[in-house]
């Protein structure tokens, strides 16, 4: 997966990849960022604390939590906290491709399989471009899919503590004309 991070006002390409079999999932991340930072690091998702994740990066065991404010994603770690921004380059080439930016009709599908822990949004709600409409959990990590555009969702088609698998219908929405 390749993702564009937005961290304390600096822009970090971050590719992840899968790493290893087993029951501990581990996970190779590579880092870009800001004049010649370059970081290569392997974390391991040992399990869930109180306020978030337990991993080991490097072999060093650290908690990592975020949360939603609002608007933002915070993420605390190191004992910092500060609002990071990830933009999944696969999602703006799906919404390329899709009917998001066009009035009409449109469909959420989910991009893997998982279960559903929350629907957020219900029929006859108004939503914003990239807002939430469900979080599905998959490889224990809880993903919030949002809206392919702004508009009003027409139909939900599943319910907390379902599972569905790639390409299942989620919802279906009524894009607002753009212009």
């Amino acid at each position: 997966m390749k993702l564009n991070l937005r961290y304390q006002e600096q822009s970090f390409r971050a590719e992840i990849d899968r790493a290893g079999t087993g029951g501990v999932p581990e996970f190779r991340i590579r880092l870009q960022g800001p004049g010649e930072f370059s970081r290569a690091l392997t974390a391991r998702l040992l399990g869930r604390t109180a306020a978030g994740w337990l991993l080991e990066l490097d072999g060093r065991i650290q908690e990592v939590s975020s949360w939603r404010d609002g608007g933002e994603i915070l993420v605390s770690w190191l004992g910092r906290t500060a609002p990071v921004e990830a933009l999944d380059p696969r999602d703006r080439l799906r919404r390329r491709g899709s009917t998001s930016g066009q009035a009409g009709d449109s469909t959420l599908k989910a991009k893997m399989p998982g279960k559903v822990i929350r629907v957020l949004r219900q029929p006859g709600d108004q939503v914003e471009a990239g807002e939430g409409l469900v979080v599905i959990e998959a490889m224990k990590m809880q993903n919030q899919i949002g809206a392919p555009g702004a508009g009003t969702i027409q139909a939900c088609h599943v319910r907390e503590g379902t599972s569905v698998t790639t390409g299942d219908l989620l919802f279906e929405l009524k894009l607002d004309d753009p212009s």
